[in-house]
């Protein structure tokens, strides 16, 4: 008689030619009855299937309920125990048999695993979960809801689940995928049937992350605020989710201080979880409190042995933190520190774009171009067409250069970096390889290497030669039109989308340190938004173009000034030395940005008396450390 199998895999698939193979390669040795259940595939994922042996596959009518159709698959199971899994996930050998091996020994029913998503456009971004996805085949346990379906006791009794070691790592939450399935579409439609049967917490958790990826935020907030309220154990798996999910939705309405205030109870709640802790210390950052963001942000590394539960990311842990620390000391100009920091987090993240490309910028001022190379060398596998954008727009082209001489790269991509350090250096073009192959042009604006300002500059190159049609179509098409056509239509360039077009030609001009083409268009900027003084001052200022931020600022009206404006003015006067002056448009900013801790702490570092504004500052921001520390010293 033939034995019976000890795991049996379940799963419900539809159209996933992409990543099927990848997960049962993953399962196959590892499982021996595996059990498919196909609703309504039209790709080739059951010709995919069938090329694996031992392979039950069923068909199954869908109703819009995947409690069903996991039901149907578990009817066909043959093991003692049933491991569900999707087609976009997968197994990593290794941590799979220790954990099945362990299972023989089992005195459990019911176990949650670890999900491990991949998100973000390149997946280069963690979000973890606990789903239940094992358990005893004994015939009491079944799957109910058509969405988010959860395992229950067929006669209603309570259980416990425990948690396994087993991690699946999940692929269908990256931007892509989920805008080719069109996800959030589907599960609205699903919960909102579901809302017709029950309505329990965990329902209007689920609508509510809905509503969130469809960015209508307020009734976001109103579904997790009411399945909190619903909730019936604040240590069920979904409640700490919903919280943290809350708070990213205050913040995403610009309502920092009720975040805070849903923190606060969190992180006393949840106090081995470094989620919310990491959050706080993000808001605090966002609104401009440096000194308080440090000390959460310390507070977690220093403590990371202590956060043994992850709510959503383990990153919280160290990563992020790590990242953001970085930033802080950037913003603050302590380039020591912000080196060490941005490195620790490419250690642990060696995909972090952000840190690789923050600490590249930081050393070629500061060190060879050789010597950069050789720290982000290690890393450029990863992010190597990215990397060559960022350096390309930033206008690090020694950076560049050492690079192209390391690493292997097509020729088309070769001969367009080439022309684009010419465009860079505002050097003759040996050869513009561009002009003479529409392919590699084509190629070099898909991969956004070059844009319409650089075939301007390098048009602007060869002034003896004339202008082709296809460089002139490009150009024309830009707001740089005006530039090379008489009869332009010139009122067009009011327009809001004209006027940040060429507020980003001035910032790359100036990174290009291209300040002869730069000052030549700033000639012509009263033909476009009244807004476009503020906007060019902004950028100016952080490209340390202070002086001509500075001129461009006092011809913009108020009314365009933001709040970084505002702090680039008091910060401008700090530096000269007028402290008074920097005071009185600090108080101006504080009236116009109501409650603005930003201007609250210039007010007080430049005021005379600073006691009723501290105060102030305190009744505001009571759970500042830096304004208690000043406080104290007065």
């Amino acid at each position: 008689m033939k034995k019976k199998p000890f795991v049996s895999l379940c799963m419900i698939v539809k159209n996933e030619e992409k990543v099927i193979k990848r997960c049962l390669d993953s399962v196959v040795d590892l499982i021996e009855d595996i059990i498919i259940v196909d609703t309504g595939s039209t790709d080739s994922t059951i010709k995919i299937i069938q090329e694996y042996e031992n392979i039950q596959l069923f068909n199954f009518e869908w109703n819009n309920s995947f409690a069903d159709a996991r039901n149907f698959a578990a009817s066909h199971a043959q093991g003692e125990w049933i491991l569900v899994l999707d087609a976009d996930e997968f197994l990593e050998p290794t941590n799979a048999r220790a954990v099945l091996d362990d299972l023989k020994n089992s005195k459990d029913d019911v176990y949650a695993i670890n999900i491990v998503n991949f998100v973000g456009s390149d997946g280069n971004r963690i979000i973890e979960n606990k789903h239940v996805r094992l358990y005893k085949n004994s015939g009491v346990y079944k799957y109910t809801r058509a969405i988010h379906e959860q395992i229950t006791h067929i006669d209603s009794k309570n259980f416990t689940i425990k948690l396994s070691e087993l991690i699946a790592y999940h692929s269908g939450y990256m931007e892509e995928v989920v805008k080719n399935k069109q996800k959030t579409k589907r599960n609205k439609k699903l919960i909102d049937l579901q809302l017709k049967r029950e309505k329990d917490g965990f329902d209007y958790y689920n609508l509510g992350n809905e509503l969130k990826t469809e960015k209508k935020y307020e009734q976001a907030l109103n579904a997790y605020v009411t399945a909190y309220k619903k909730k019936v154990d604040p240590f069920i798996n979904w409640v700490p989710i919903c919280l943290l999910n809350m708070t990213e939705t205050l913040i995403l309405l610009d309502r920092h201080n009720d975040a805070l205030n849903v923190l606060q109870d969190a992180i006393r709640i949840y106090q081995d979880s470094a989620d919310f802790l990491f959050i706080k210390g993000s808001i605090y950052l966002s609104q401009g409190r440096l000194e308080d963001a440090k000390q959460v942000f310390t507070l977690i590394l220093n403590e990371k042995s202590t956060f043994k539960t992850v709510v959503k990311s383990s990153d919280s842990i160290e990563y992020l933190p790590l990242l953001r620390l970085g930033k802080i000391y950037e913003l603050e100009n302590n380039i020591e520190k912000a080196v060490t920091y941005y490195s620790k987090a490419l250690n642990i993240n060696n995909r972090c774009f952000d840190s690789l490309t923050s600490l590249m910028k930081i050393l070629a001022v500061h060190t060879s171009a050789k010597e950069t190379f050789e720290l982000a060398r290690p890393y450029l596998e990863f992010n190597q067409y990215d990397v060559i954008r960022f350096l390309l727009n930033e206008g690090l082209h020694e950076l560049l250069s050492e690079i192209v001489e390391h690493i292997t790269l097509d020729k088309d991509v070769l001969d367009i970096i080439e022309v684009k350090i010419a465009i860079i250096n505002f050097t003759e073009v040996q050869e513009d390889w561009l002009e003479k192959d529409e392919q590699k042009l084509a190629k070099a604006l898909k991969l956004r290497f070059i844009d319409a300002g650089d075939i301007y500059l390098l048009h602007l190159l060869k002034p003896a030669q004339e202008l082709s049609d296809v460089y002139r179509n490009i150009i024309l098409n830009s707001v740089l039109g005006f530039t090379i056509d008489d009869h332009y239509d010139k009122d067009k360039l009011k327009k809001e989308d004209y006027t940040l077009e060429f507020c980003y030609m001035i910032k790359k001009l100036v990174k290009y340190q291209n300040y002869k083409i730069a000052n030549e268009l700033l000639e012509q900027v009263s033909l476009f938004s009244p807004s476009i003084y503020a906007k060019l001052g902004g950028i100016l200022f952080k490209l340390s173009q202070q002086d001509l931020a500075i001129t461009l600022y006092e011809k913009s009206d108020e009314h365009n000034l933001e709040k970084q404006d505002y702090l680039n003015i008091v910060l401008w006067l700090k530096a000269q030395g007028n402290l008074t002056e920097a005071n009185r448009i600090a108080k101006e900013a504080l009236t116009k940005f109501k409650d603005e801790y930003l201007f609250y702490e210039q007010i007080i570092e430049t005021d005379e008396n600073p006691e009723p504004y501290l105060m102030e500052a305190l009744n505001l921001y009571k759970d500042s450390i830096w304004l208690e520390e000043k406080l104290l010293r007065i």
